[in-house]
């Protein structure tokens, strides 16, 4: 095992870099009702069981607020751009994320939700963080560390180029620490193509961001309304006590390198506080599934170690790979299969994130690329788990 994660770790280097230049444009979500997040887990059927009777204390965000702090006021909309991500969210020594699937995977104690059997069948038997925290893919991502390849730092700078990010919509906010609607979209941006909005235009094709509250960051047409700027996919969150929520049963599509991948069922939670010079920051917390076949696929087309020229699902290091991702599921690829018969086909995960207000420049859409390892070039079953 230990000879298999250290070839894992040479072999994917790559996927640490590209994994983690992650954005995200998130599908509409949908209202969060107040009994699907007080801490309670499901039953066998995925309903509620009796919070009190459970001795596992469920790792959720807080439900949504009793009354708002003002009916009356609603703040123009804003945007938010990515500024930081980390996808080893940790807190010291602890992995962060939330209980995705409502039970704490191999609690045995009486009354634990569906006495502690995992939501669907996984390869290796694989437990559950404290409070059912699922997010396997951290492990997964910190084997690539003996490599020297930092996947935060891959993301950041890519951020801080000005290259590619992420733009979160807020509407309907009173701007108070209680608020039960507000309305939260994102779409995704391939960069700032104009540094005019704080002043940082450069020699290149892309400016670094400025941080002042209007770097124009682009979007791609398909993901705003007609004759507007505003992102297509929206939907209703809630602000509980300064927490922001958000969460959906549909998937979030993120990039992995030139590719995508989906983020099931996600969760996201956090901060919502304006700084010293009086911008909207989010420090926030996205957890999710992401699908193992995604998975693979998005690993096949990254570069195969020790040659730029040839790409990892036509090296022999990705027989390897494969089995390592394959017996990493642990979950199902969205909450509407959990507890229903069948193995698991995906990699719960969660990624640590900031963002500040910024502001939106001009159209930008960048083809997919398309390669020898893209999915429709290559043999039928290469990036199915056997």
């Amino acid at each position: 095992m230990r000879r298999q994660r250290a070839l894992l770790a040479a072999a994917v280097a790559g996927l640490a870099v590209v994994a983690c230049q992650v954005v995200a444009g998130i599908e509409p979500v949908e209202k969060v009702q107040r009994d699907a997040l007080d801490g309670g887990g499901s039953d066998a059927r995925g309903g509620q069981a009796d919070a009190d009777a459970d001795p596992c204390k469920h790792a959720v965000p807080p439900p949504e607020p009793d009354k708002d702090d003002d009916r009356d006021t609603e703040l123009p909309p804003f945007y938010l751009a990515l500024r930081t991500l980390n996808v080893v969210a940790r807190d010291g020594e602890t992995y962060r994320g939330f209980d995705l699937d409502g039970v704490c995977t191999c609690d045995k104690r009486p009354g634990t939700a569906s006495e502690g059997k995992s939501s669907c069948t996984p390869k290796l038997k694989d437990c559950d963080l404290d409070g059912g925290i699922d997010n396997r893919a951290a492990s997964l991502f910190e084997q690539f560390a003996p490599t020297g390849f930092s996947p935060s730092d891959a993301a950041n700078n890519g951020i801080a180029g000005g290259k590619r990010g992420l733009l979160l919509y807020i509407k309907g906010y009173n701007g108070k620490p209680n608020d039960r609607q507000v309305t939260v979209g994102a779409m995704i941006s391939h960069g700032i193509l104009d540094g005019s909005g704080c002043g940082t235009t450069s020699g290149g094709d892309r400016s670094p961001p400025g941080w002042c509250g209007t770097d124009l960051w682009s979007y791609p047409v398909e993901y705003v309304k007609p004759t507007t700027k505003e992102p297509l996919f929206q939907g209703n969150g809630y602000v509980n006590d300064g927490t922001l929520v958000f969460r959906s049963d549909l998937p979030v599509t993120m990039f992995f390198g030139g590719t995508t991948i989906t983020f099931g069922s996600p969760i996201a939670a956090g901060r919502i506080a304006k700084n010293a010079a009086g911008l909207w920051t989010f420090d926030a917390l996205l957890s999710g599934r992401i699908p193992v076949t995604e998975l693979l696929a998005a690993t096949g087309g990254f570069n195969a170690p020790n040659d730029e020229t040839a790409r990892l699902c036509n090296s022999p290091f990705f027989t390897t790979v494969k089995k390592t991702l394959c017996d990493a599921v642990d979950i199902n690829r969205t909450s509407v299969l959990d507890f229903e018969e069948g193995a698991c086909d995906a990699v719960s995960s969660a990624l640590a994130f900031t963002a500040e207000q910024a502001s939106v420049g001009d159209e930008r859409t960048e083809p997919t690329e398309d390669s020898v390892c893209s999915k429709d070039n290559v043999p039928a079953g290469l990036y199915t788990c056997p």
